[in-house]
């Protein structure tokens, strides 16, 4: 789909803190907001791009996702792929 995941703490648990200066170290574009577990709200993108705006960085593209695109396998997986090929990958 041409996006890159940076490894931003290659030690650590798989979760990590991200922050909008993590973030800007490392050149990330576009943030994708699943919707599991937690369904992110338009609110709360909003609140994303302001942080970033706050501190002086260019808010990353955001992406609304379904989160079981990326969880289940089997029938999803075609219909899955259609769908978030859909989000345009940077230029």
């Amino acid at each position: 789909m041409g996006y890159e995941v940076p490894a931003i703490e290659p030690e650590g648990t798989g979760y990590p803190e991200v922050t909008p200066e993590l973030m800007a170290e490392h050149g990330i574009t576009d943030l994708f907001l699943s919707s599991e577990p937690h369904a992110f709200t338009a609110e709360e993108g909003q609140a994303i791009e302001a942080s970033f705006q706050s501190r002086g960085f260019q808010p990353p593209v955001i992406h609304f996702i379904d989160g079981e695109d990326l969880t289940w396998m089997g029938s999803h997986t075609n219909v899955a792929l259609r769908r978030l090929g859909g989000h345009p990958s940077p230029k």
